[in-house]
């Protein structure tokens, strides 16, 4: 049985790589985001915590806006009364600023590029812990969608990286058993959002790595939701309803 459910998702990811490319690295993949989400000005990168294509992406994403000419508003899942520390860090001394779920050797280096960008591109790059202050238990989606409201409205372009239940638009099925996540806040304030999200374990070797950027409202769709129950969990995530839980998903068999 295990043997053919990895056939199956080996068959899942080549007719997906057939319909919509393949997108073969962070840059390649920032890229696609951009071409694709130009017009929203937040766009959500959900991730999971630990894998360290997420944060190659995002730290690509960055830099590509900046170099297009743009300033950016970075919001990351870290606890707003960690500032102090995150700008410490940024200006490249040491120190822990993220939880153990996010720490990880990846998520540092992030920490480092983001600081390297903020040099490089004077007064145009600011990066912002969003989540709850740490405490007591508080609505985190609720305090993060605040804190992002108030980036966006500055007019700049707004980036923020978060686990990818965060950046969910819908759990559809079960949003009255779970808080309204992130993104459905922002919406829900009139804020055009961009949610991606990233699934797979992320394990292989960056050159064998195989990414698609797969649109929820494409025709990949019973594909993907197959892959992202065997990975994710149907609780999670769910493409029947194109548009819904997320705008686009890079796959990371």
């Amino acid at each position: 049985m295990l043997f053919l459910r990895c056939r199956e998702i080996g068959a899942w990811i080549f007719l997906l790589a057939a319909a919509t490319g393949a997108v073969a690295s962070p840059d390649g993949e920032a890229t696609a985001v951009r071409q694709r989400f130009s017009a929203a000005p937040v766009w959500l990168v959900g991730e999971r915590h630990r894998v360290a294509a997420g944060h190659d992406l995002f730290g690509a994403l960055v830099a590509q806006t900046l170099k297009a000419g743009e300033r950016v508003q970075v919001g990351l899942e870290l606890p707003a009364d960690r500032q102090p520390a995150l700008d410490a860090v940024l200006a490249g001394g040491a120190g822990v600023v993220a939880p153990v779920v996010i720490d990880c050797p990846s998520y540092r280096g992030l920490l480092t590029r983001l600081g390297e960008l903020t040099a490089e591109y004077p007064g145009r790059l600011v990066v912002r812990a969003i989540d709850a202050p740490s405490g007591p238990s508080q609505e985190r989606d609720r305090h993060m969608a605040e804190a992002l409201g108030r980036m966006q409205a500055g007019g700049q372009r707004v980036l923020a990286l978060v686990g990818n239940l965060h950046a969910l638009k819908a759990a559809p099925g079960r949003e009255g058993a779970v808080p309204t996540r992130l993104a459905a806040r922002l919406e829900a304030a009139g804020v055009q959002v961009a949610s991606l999200l990233q699934l797979g374990p992320g394990r292989a070797p960056p050159g064998q790595r195989s990414e698609v950027l797969v649109a929820t409202a494409g025709p990949a769709t019973a594909a993907l939701r197959g892959l992202a129950r065997l990975v994710e969990g149907s609780g999670a995530f769910d493409a029947r309803l194109p548009g819904r839980a997320a705008d686009a998903v890079i796959l990371r068999p």
